[in-house]
């Protein structure tokens, strides 16, 4: 819980510590590196300097903390920023002095917050683990020498999902279904799967050599792996953000989109040819997934349009 009051307290904070078991002086100096330098000539610059009331300036100067610790509390108190920290309470209270407010957290509180980082941290690198290119092997040559494969990353990738999804499970991860949450999710794969009908689109025009196309099957086969991916994934989503899909009244658009991926689910040729769009002869099977492709898109930007409503 967070609190934001005006206060006249901290004397009253201070007090409630003395006479102390124990009493220290803290300083905190900024004593070099380039980019403090940097920041330091620029806090002094008479326009930059005055920024925030010359908070900036204040900034990095020497910073004196007076400490005292009674028991189980302990107060750092500060010219600008005071903390008292209560291991009886549970809580972290943090007192600004030149404002004259104070926010109050429990410990419980800051061990989610921390969570909640790392659980965003770990997914936004399996995110980019999953994204990394398919080529590398073991050794290459731009740059020269030995390398980390690509299944390696994908490996600690599907380890790191697979561990969030295991705290999740059982409460110990944080989940947010919101619209906005459900509304980028959506227009990530309709981004997705647009960028597959452009492949389809390419390969159908300029290379429509019928049963002889030796690529179609690959084109074809990716399409197809793609929607039967995303069509389980998005009957997950119908479950999760269920609240969502009620509230923004989208059942009906949402079961439209799943007769969509159904439908294009069940093309299943035993032959993948790649004829021309007005041949009489030779089916064309590329044109015919990708048509099926931006029809499922399509439901997707209606659902995203709804949600940004």
């Amino acid at each position: 819980m967070k609190l934001c009051l005006q206060i006249g307290l901290l004397a009253g904070f201070s007090a409630a510590l003395l006479p102390a078991d124990a009493s220290y002086t803290q300083v905190t100096k900024f004593t070099g590196g380039t980019a403090v330098e940097m920041a330091k000539k620029m806090a002094n610059m008479p326009m930059i300097g005055r920024l925030g009331g010359g908070a900036m300036r204040e900034a990095f100067e020497d910073q004196h903390y007076d400490v005292y610790v009674k028991g189980n509390k302990m107060a750092r108190l500060g010219g600008v920023i005071s903390t008292i920290y209560d291991l009886d309470a549970g809580t972290i209270t943090t007192i600004n002095n030149t404002k004259q407010t104070y926010t109050t957290m429990t410990f419980d509180e800051m061990r989610e917050q921390i969570e909640r980082m790392q659980q965003r941290m770990n997914r936004k690198h399996s995110g980019g683990n999953l994204q990394f290119d398919e080529y590398t092997w073991y050794f290459g040559l731009n740059p020269f020498g030995p390398k980390t494969p690509t299944p390696s990353y994908y490996r600690d990738a599907v380890r790191k999902l697979r561990s969030f999804n295991a705290r999740l499970a059982t409460c110990q991860a944080t989940f947010d279904a919101r619209a906005d949450n459900l509304k980028q999710y959506i227009d990530r794969i309709a981004s997705d799967i647009g960028s597959t009908s452009a492949i389809l689109k390419e390969r159908a025009e300029n290379h429509n050599n019928g049963w002889f196309d030796t690529r179609a099957d690959d084109r074809f086969w990716f399409a197809y792996g793609q929607l039967y991916a995303y069509y389980g994934l998005m009957k997950g989503a119908q479950a999760d953000f269920e609240d969502v899909i009620k509230e923004k009244h989208l059942q009906n658009l949402w079961d439209t989109m799943d007769q969509q991926f159904v439908s294009a689910l069940r093309i299943q040729p035993f032959i993948i040819a790649n004829g021309r769009e007005d041949g009489w002869l030779l089916p064309t099977h590329l044109t015919t997934m990708g048509f099926y492709i931006l029809r499922v898109r399509s439901n997707m930007v209606e659902i995203s349009n709804v949600l940004t409503q």
